[in-house]
């Protein structure tokens, strides 16, 4: 357990215990630089060994490249491209670079491509300074207080 953080971590493994009980979670962890987020989705994705893991961390020079989360996300889960309906494998390839674009169909055939197929197992997907990931503008409609 993190120092000082023992409802944090009983929150974590709460959220944990139901996934593997076949319940469906999410949870954003929002504050300021510095106050320990990356260490609690550490801690989330060490407790969830057992799952499918997928982390993508906002990186400022990415931040205009469309689909650079998901491609962090999805990237190495590409197998299961063949197990996507049409409309989905045909938008994850474009995020891909692999076809022309469709984006909303893109964001939405990330979250099948890495929960749909496998629901036997957890899926844990971290994305670390949201800001830069969405741009951020578009972070701080979403209200991420680390926003520019």
């Amino acid at each position: 357990m993190l120092w000082g953080r023992g409802q944090q971590c009983r929150f974590l493994d709460g959220l944990i215990a139901d996934v593997r009980a076949g319940r469906s979670r999410a949870l954003m962890v929002r504050g300021g630089p510095g106050i320990g987020k990356t260490v609690l989705l550490d801690y989330a994705a060490e407790t969830a060994e057992d799952f499918q893991a997928a982390r993508a961390e906002g990186a400022e020079s990415e931040m205009e490249l469309p689909f650079a989360a998901l491609q962090q996300l999805c990237g190495r889960m590409l197998g299961r491209l063949d197990r996507l309906p049409g409309p989905q494998r045909d938008a994850l390839g474009v995020a891909f670079g692999l076809r022309t674009p469709n984006r909303m169909t893109c964001g939405n055939t990330g979250v099948h491509v890495m929960v749909g197929p496998r629901r036997e197992e957890g899926t844990a997907a971290a994305v670390g300074r949201a800001g830069r990931v969405m741009g951020a503008g578009r972070a701080a409609a979403a209200g991420d207080p680390e926003a520019g």
